[in-house]
């Protein structure tokens, strides 16, 4: 995931620069999604995770657990949207754009009596 995110940022894989802050920023990102990926997963027919702070990340080299298009598509975007809000506003406008779009592209609706079921 961290070499995917680099490589969106155009950093090389080599690079250390954001070590110091992706594994915080990581765990921003997917307490934002944590909802909408058990909305998800819900759709899928799996279990809602209970508990955010089972799932999220202490080093970079942990296993992000979160649906595959999140992990793929969406937390990527938000992670190098949040990189990038102090080094480059234009860049960083076109990544939260991209981030949203990916989050609405991948939002899932689920009945009630689905949600009822795992209540």
């Amino acid at each position: 995931m961290y070499t995917k995110t680099k490589a969106w940022m155009y950093e090389k894989p080599t690079s250390t620069i954001y070590d110091n802050y992706i594994i915080e920023i990581c765990n921003k990102v997917l307490t934002e999604l944590y909802h909408e990926n058990n909305m998800c997963r819900m759709f899928n027919g799996k279990a809602p995770f209970t508990g955010l702070k089972k799932h999220l990340v202490t080093s970079m080299t942990d296993e992000i657990d979160y649906e595959e298009e999140y992990q793929y598509d969406v937390i990527p975007k938000g992670i190098d949207a949040s990189f990038l809000m102090d080094d480059d506003l234009s860049k960083m406008s076109i990544l939260q754009a991209e981030y949203n779009n990916a989050r609405v592209a991948h939002q899932k609706i689920v009945s009630k009596s689905i949600i009822d079921q795992y209540a």
